[in-house]
């Protein structure tokens, strides 16, 4: 079986593209909503939860950790799956589904495929690093700390895919805002250290 997780967060934007991007290639879909206070909710309820589709949804209150919303989604799915993780303004490039979920159907002793994830803010690229997008659920290890790097167990491939990830600066500045506050809660909490901190700060252009 092949799967798809996204957790959201004020994506009334994104939603319909994300969800139609992938549907043809995947045989059930888990979103999780980190406590949107836009129409995320409503849309997917009107537009998907009722549709025939394998469609499974939930919303948890809001902690600014995707992360946090990703586990859940993972916990949704069913042991043995292949898993397409993206973000709901994350698209793969074209033709990418098609040969991923070839790979998947096809013998193989691999347990996650990396990825060229190219990022975009207002147009313009501004970063190109290699990322694990599909991966077999009982070989991920996900993180609860922000931009912490998940961790698989087994053999690791590379197909040469491209995921893009188009952002504006407005959103951007925003997330990294929240993101910002949420590093100083986990530290007031004793769940992050000042070096987190400071790495945070360093890796994110507009709250530096």
């Amino acid at each position: 079986m092949i799967e798809f997780i996204s957790a959201v967060y004020n994506e009334e934007a994104e939603l319909h593209n994300l969800i139609n991007h992938v549907t043809p290639w995947v045989d059930r879909i888990n979103i999780v909503d980190d406590g949107s206070t836009d129409e995320t909710a409503a849309i997917l309820d009107l537009n998907f939860l009722h549709s025939g589709l394998d469609f499974h949804y939930k919303t948890i209150e809001h902690t600014g950790l995707c992360e946090v919303a990703r586990i859940k989604a993972l916990e949704m799915c069913k042991d043995d799956s292949w898993i397409i993780m993206l973000d709901a303004d994350e698209r793969f490039a074209d033709r990418a589904l098609e040969q991923i979920v070839d790979f998947c159907k096809s013998p193989t002793l691999a347990t996650h495929i990396y990825f060229s994830q190219k990022e975009y803010i207002d147009g313009r690229q501004v970063a190109d690093f290699a990322k694990v997008k599909v991966f077999k659920k009982s070989a991920a290890h996900l993180p609860e700390i922000i931009h912490h790097d998940p961790q698989f167990d087994g053999k690791a491939v590379n197909l040469g895919l491209t995921v893009l990830h188009r952002k504006t600066s407005s959103k951007q500045i925003n997330r990294e805002q929240e993101y910002k506050e949420t590093y100083q809660k986990l530290l007031n909490e004793g769940k992050v250290t000042e070096d987190d901190v400071k790495w945070f700060l360093n890796m994110h252009h507009y709250v530096r």
